[in-house]
């Protein structure tokens, strides 16, 4: 560095300490060096360089240049810490504590808005109401920030409170109506509640405001939950309606906010079909997955709102059905789905880790072998509960290898022999193996 630079440098450290000082402006070398103040406190020093002599001379300019800027900062600032309070206090009202049953599987799913400065009032919540009964809800504060966030949290506070005085999905609401009229930003917000009891599949919900549950049946076919409907909270309603659905064994349902669904430029009838078609082409998938695709599917790469999502699987099915691509990066998703609908059928601890293991096996055989002169092929993964325990089916269209071609290859089968209670392997057109295996309580 040359000498001037160095004595430039010093120069400009100096009057940038003396500045930071004294809260007045300077000049040195063409440099301005400008206090940056609110309210008696200092936020720092901004330099502008290339300061021509006429505008160095204009003190009352840089000094309220110099207050624009610090009164821009600290706003920024402010806002900033707003936002990450609302952040926090959000996450930490969504419901953590959420029930947990084997007749009962739920997967909730929260997505910010990418473009949106602020987070919004969207809530999920699950909990027990007595014995075998639980209170689902998923709402929408019109707000956002940390209005939003406080609200949201009175909201549903409010909701668990009345819910435990077994008011039922409509009264709970209307009760609901008072409560949201006294708090800033509770009018207008929108909620579904529902009451199911996971003994016999009877569910009552009611509907405020809010977009319909999605229902996904067993035999595959999903459709909106019209009924229960009525205008958001604190509207002038007498009476909150309320409806009745038995869920089966094996039924998906989706609980969500207008994120998810609404788009600028289209109908909302256009994205409540879309959720529809992505549910269906996604029946017989296990919640977690299920919520995780659906999002991916609907959710544009750069979301504008806060979505909700509540994916909810209710008992098992007796039936287990896949079919899944030759791929080794298929096998840790079926194990997952496979593992949930054995917990979900009362099967578990060694007899659910044996069948699951079982199936991963005999599923890498067909991977590794069936299909090593083609580009792709497909397996097909069944699996039925009965009187006399399990039966687990894997099969394949492919062409094996001889037995003894391939080296230590056999044992793999010697050792499903020992896991399951009865083991058949046929090969016909392509393989299959079919498994049994009796299990605690069958």
């Amino acid at each position: 560095m040359a000498v001037s630079d160095s004595s430039m440098l010093e120069s400009l450290l100096a009057a940038r300490r003396r500045v930071a000082v004294t809260g007045q402006a300077r000049v040195v070398g063409g440099v301005a060096i400008l206090p940056l103040r609110i309210r008696d406190r200092s936020l720092g020093v901004l330099g502008i360089v290339g300061v021509s002599e006429p505008l160095a001379g204009d003190v009352a300019f840089l000094s309220d240049l110099a207050a624009r800027a610090a009164t821009a900062l600290e706003n920024a600032r402010l806002y900033d810490h707003e936002r990450s309070v609302a952040h926090a206090l959000q996450h930490s009202l969504l419901a953590a504590d959420l029930p947990e049953d084997p007749r009962l599987v739920l997967a909730p799913r929260y997505r910010s808005g990418v473009a949106a400065l602020e987070v919004g009032g969207d809530w999920y919540d699950a909990f027990e109401i007595g014995p075998g009964r639980i209170g689902i809800c998923v709402g929408d504060v019109v707000a956002r920030g940390l209005e939003a966030a406080t609200t949201m949290g009175q909201l549903r506070s409010a909701l668990r409170a009345l819910a435990a005085a077994q008011l039922g999905p409509a009264g709970v609401l209307e009760r609901l109506d008072a409560f949201a009229e006294q708090v800033p930003r509770g009018r207008m917000a929108t909620v579904v509640y529902a009451e199911l009891d996971l003994a016999d599949g009877h569910m009552r919900f009611a509907c405020g405001g809010h977009p319909p549950p999605l229902l996904v049946h067993p035999e595959g076919h999903a459709a909106l939950l019209e009924g229960g409907r009525s205008a958001p909270l604190g509207a002038a309603v007498q009476a909150r309606p309320e409806t009745e659905v038995v869920l089966k064994p094996g039924t998906r349902l989706l609980f969500y906010t207008d994120g998810l669904v609404e788009r600028r430029g289209r109908s909302l009838e256009r994205g409540l079909a879309q959720l529809v078609d992505e549910a269906e082409q996604r029946r017989t998938e296990q919640p977690s997955r299920l919520a995780d695709g659906v999002l991916q599917a609907l959710l544009p790469e750069d979301p504008q709102d806060d979505v909700c999502l509540l994916a909810i699987g209710f008992g098992a099915s007796p039936r287990f059905d896949r079919e899944l691509g030759a791929q080794p990066e298929e096998l840790a998703p079926l194990r997952d789905d496979l593992r949930a609908w054995l917990a979900g059928n009362a099967v578990v601890g060694h007899d659910r880790d044996a069948l699951v293991f079982a199936c991963s096996e005999a599923v890498t055989n067909a991977i590794e072998h069936a299909y090593r002169d083609v580009a792709a092929g497909l397996v097909w993964v069944s699996a039925r509960m009965g009187s006399n325990g399990v039966l687990l089916r894997v099969s394949d269209h492919g062409n094996w290898r001889p037995p003894g071609e391939v080296e230590d290859r056999g044992r793999g089968l010697l050792l499903l022999d020992k896991l399951m209670d009865d083991l058949e392997v046929d090969h016909g057109d392509g393989t299959t193996v079919t498994m049994r295996k009796q299990v605690k309580g069958s």
